[in-house]
């Protein structure tokens, strides 16, 4: 969730974080601010908070922030082709099970193995692009 992820970067950051600092942990989290906005925002924090965010503001500070869809298309064609053995447009699902659970967030088998039902992952395991960006991005 958001708070877990925000909670995370606040105790990797010792708990605040400095204005500037605000905008790129912002974006890390989906909220994509305009040149303007991001500049009223450092400002703002400069002013009200004396240029050190708290996680608690931060909070804060991020539920006023209109979230923007990010177009993850093009992450999701690089991870593909990485997983993609022989470039045939087909993931083999025992690669894709073993990326889930060794590389990066992971993930145990037996969500793994829901996500796949969920998703109508065919018997041979065979996952075209269309299936596994449904898989990646379910909404």
């Amino acid at each position: 969730s958001d708070v877990y992820k925000r909670q995370i970067n606040a105790e990797y950051m010792g708990g605040a974080i400095k204005a500037k600092e605000t905008i790129s942990a912002m974006r890390s989290l989906g909220i994509i601010l305009t040149s303007a906005q991001a500049r009223d925002l450092t400002t703002e924090i400069d002013r009200d908070f004396g240029g050190i965010v708290k996680f608690e503001q931060f909070n804060a500070l991020c539920d006023r922030q209109p979230k923007v869809a990010v177009d993850r298309s093009k992450d999701l064609k690089i991870l593909f082709r990485f997983l993609d053995d022989n470039q045939d447009g087909i993931v083999d699902g025992k690669t894709l099970r073993r990326y889930f659970t060794t590389i990066g967030d992971r993930v145990s088998d037996e969500e793994i193995t829901q996500l796949f039902i969920t998703n109508r992952v065919p018997v041979s395991g065979e996952i075209d692009f269309a299936l596994f960006c449904r898989m990646m991005d379910p909404n």
